[in-house]
């Protein structure tokens, strides 16, 4: 194998990051472990396999937390112009906004304001009336 160093100054082989290193060799003694969890006789070597494997689980965290803290810049430094929102509209309504609007357009696109109507009398029966026409249009006449 081949050891390497990449951006963030990381050992890696074969072009892993060191967590994913970790959690392959996790995987490998679960699955050694596992044949053997039924077995009589085997018990200390289930437990120690399981121990090392939760050992490369909390490395491969503790390098993933390290890894995003150095690539995460200082917020101090950020000048990001947060979205107004309006706290009338639930959020579950603008994430079906976004989602449409994402399903919609073939390219990169940004929702700039989504605001409530309150539509009253003909212009409210007009959308009402669209559908039921759309419904019985469906249908097939006899």
């Amino acid at each position: 194998m081949s050891s390497i160093e990449n951006n963030s100054n990381h050992k890696v082989e074969d072009d892993l990051l060191e967590a994913e290193t970790h959690l392959g060799k996790a995987l490998a003694l679960i699955h050694r472990a596992l044949p053997r969890l039924a077995e009589a006789g085997w018990e200390a070597v289930v437990q120690n396999s399981l121990k090392g494997a939760l050992a490369h689980i909390e490395a491969a965290r503790a390098t993933h937390e390290s890894d995003t803290a150095r690539r995460t810049p200082s917020t101090a430094s950020l000048k990001v112009a947060v979205p107004s929102y309006n706290a009338t509209i639930p959020p579950e309504i603008l994430a079906v906004a976004a989602a449409a609007a994402h399903a919609l357009f073939d390219q990169p696109h940004r929702i700039v304001s989504i605001k409530e109507t309150q539509e009253t009398g003909e212009s409210a029966l007009q959308w009402s009336a669209e559908g039921r026409r759309l419904i019985f249009s469906s249908h097939r006449i006899r």
